[in-house]
């Protein structure tokens, strides 16, 4: 058996261990306030013991080859090793062991010779920077002969921890969750959270604005005006985008003069607009310009999240705009397509974009292309007669079902993308309720918003399949977003 022992995206390993287990603790991701343990055995003679609040709780452990993560309880306080191994040797001469107590497995206090079982033992790993890991346990007299790979993993361990808990800065915790801001332009302006059906909505961030949840749920973006109330309103004042965890806290200045931003799937960087320019950024607000050209007509991620697909207008011309493909990172840029094309959406094999006619009338149409720029061809047809009339300027895409035989996209208007859902194989279209802002991860529900702009608004999921519609926030609510 081989065991490796990991802290925050580090793993440092494998080490042999002479009766045959394998014991393993590391922190979450890089969070340094939560210990998460495994073990992994190839027998059954391995146990593992955690402590909630010092009281020894046995764990039963997943068969062979199947190693599962432990999540340990209050503060983080934990022990674990084998049955009949004390675990690694630390600096002092002392062992992590794990005592017989109640319930716990048959034998599982057994004892090597010259030791005796630790009566309390927990770790807990402080929350203050530069602080290792604190163990409270009896000393055991260590044997005549230690063992090189104990010697070796207590050292990994604690300048892995060291290291871990001092440096790096705490990776918050993701899950599922709904965005949107309330009382607009108002003194009570904010960005709120919710979980992912609506329910307990919570305050996130105050005088923020335009909130865009990261794909796995850790950190919203959002916008901030940075002069008076008075000059904000007019809608030529300073504003920057900023970083909060979507469990609250601090937040942090990303870049200036940005906005419109959109994330990786990876959840690792954004793209937005600064003064015009379509931009990266990561996480630490390191940026870089992707597109300088200020006529810049939507763009989309590659599911890998390595790629942006964006569309830049030709100048001089009335609808000329071309799709052109860039590294996420920047660099690499290649043309896709030479046409009248904007809004491109990157699916999973093709990227549907708008397209409009040779005359650049209010009729734009959804077409498809490969990534590669190959085998371009239309989705819908021309919007129907009297449509342009309406005020409406044709189809948009907004989003692929995954499995890419349908579209959520817009009728679009001066007042938003009236939900549709286009069937790819015969390019008909069934209107929707609201205004489409995005789809589920499995295709199945629409994010939408509706209400005059006066008066209340409300945010909705609205089921592709018959239309159904549930209400997720009502009132003075805007610019919803969610990572369902």
């Amino acid at each position: 058996m081989r065991m490796a022992i990991g802290f925050g995206r580090v793993t440092f390993g494998p080490f042999p261990f002479r009766d045959g287990a394998a014991w393993s603790v590391g922190s979450v991701g890089r969070n340094c306030g939560l210990i998460r343990a495994f073990v992994a055995a190839s027998n059954p003679d391995v146990s593992l013991i955690s402590f909630g609040s010092l009281k020894a709780v046995p764990t039963k452990l997943m068969p062979t080859g199947s190693p599962k993560m432990f999540p340990f309880l209050d503060k983080s306080k934990c022990c674990c090793a084998p049955r009949g191994h004390r675990g690694p040797k630390l600096r002092d001469g002392r062992f992590l062991e794990v005592r017989r107590g109640a319930g716990s497995p048959r034998g599982a206090g057994t004892r090597e010779r010259g030791t005796r079982p630790v009566e309390s033992c927990f770790c807990s790993l402080s929350p203050r920077r530069h602080v290792p890991m604190r163990c409270s346990m009896q000393r055991h007299h260590a044997p005549p002969i230690a063992s090189l790979a104990r010697i070796v993993v207590v050292l990994v361990v604690a300048l892995a921890v060291t290291t871990s808990c001092g440096d790096e800065p705490a990776q918050p915790r993701g899950g599922r969750f709904l965005v949107y801001s309330r009382h607009l332009n108002s003194k009570r302006q904010a960005v709120w959270i919710a979980r992912i059906d609506g329910t307990q909505p919570r305050l996130l961030v105050r005088q923020g604005i335009f909130g865009a949840l990261s794909p796995d749920g850790r950190w919203v973006a959002y916008n901030m005006c940075l002069a008076s109330q008075d000059r904000c309103q007019t809608g030529n004042a300073p504003d920057a985008l900023f970083l909060i965890a979507s469990s609250g806290g601090k937040s942090r200045l990303l870049a200036r003069s940005t906005s419109y931003p959109s994330w990786s799937p990876r959840s690792d960087r954004i793209v937005a607009l600064r003064k015009n320019a379509l931009v990266t950024v990561d996480l630490d607000g390191n940026l870089r310009v992707l597109e300088p050209n200020p006529a810049t007509a939507g763009w989309s991620f590659s599911p890998d999240g390595d790629w942006v697909v964006y569309a830049k207008a030709r100048q001089h011309t009335k609808c000329a705009s071309d799709l052109f493909v860039v590294r996420a990172t920047g660099g690499g840029v290649r043309r896709l397509t030479h046409g009248r094309d904007m809004f491109p959406v990157w699916g999973r094999h093709w990227i549907a974009f708008s397209r409009y006619p040779k005359t650049c009338a209010y009729a734009r149409r959804i077409w498809r292309v490969r990534a590669d720029g190959t085998d371009t061809q239309a989705v819908t047809g021309a919007p129907p007669p009297g449509y342009a009339q309406g005020g409406y300027y044709g189809f948009d895409p907004l989003e692929w079902t995954p499995d890419e035989r349908e579209l959520l996209a817009g009728l679009a208007s001066e007042w938003g993308a009236e939900a549709i859902r286009v069937d790819i194989a015969t390019g008909a279209f069934r209107k929707l309720s609201g205004y489409a802002l995005d789809l589920s991860r499995d295709g199945r529900v629409a994010l939408v918003d509706s209400g005059g702009s006066e008066g209340p608004q409300t945010i909705a999921a609205v089921a592709l399949a018959d239309g159904s519609r549930h209400v997720l926030a009502h009132g003075d609510v805007a610019f919803p977003s969610w990572n369902r």
